[in-house]
């Protein structure tokens, strides 16, 4: 494409209100994430982003797979119980279903047409790719 709009895909939702749990979560999710250095630059940033909005995002994030479906996952918040889940809508917009994910995948990273790649950490904390299969 020539990167035009071509569709506008939507679905119901109810905003939550950001609480003072939300914002702790996010700062403690920051936190835990690259050097020191990093951390102490950064903290005043955060600290302000996580007081910028009163409701939560509709979309933490979208991507197309490999069949030209569009895989959406909700904002489920920033701990590691968060629900792993995505709403899957065909070319057309129509929805097909919801798709559950373990709680380690950190990041989908493809989405082919029987399978989900995507980011863990191992039990040292090193970063590798895991195959999910799927099943249409």
């Amino acid at each position: 494409g020539d990167g035009s709009l071509s569709q506008v895909i939507r679905r119901a939702w109810t905003g939550e209100p950001v609480t003072e749990e939300d914002q702790q979560e996010y700062l403690d999710w920051m936190l835990s994430h690259g050097n020191r250095e990093r951390r102490e630059r950064f903290l005043p940033t955060w600290e302000e982003a996580a007081r910028l909005s009163s409701q939560k995002p509709a979309i933490s994030w979208i991507s197309p797979d490999r069949s030209g479906n569009i895989w959406v996952a909700g904002f489920a918040g920033y701990g590691p119980d968060r629900l792993k889940q995505y709403d899957v809508f065909d070319p057309a917009g129509t929805w097909v279903c919801t798709v559950q994910m373990p709680q380690e995948l950190l990041m989908i990273t493809d989405i082919g047409e029987d399978y989900v790649l995507g980011l863990v950490l191992d039990d040292l904390e090193v970063q590798k790719i895991n195959m999910y299969p799927l099943r249409r």
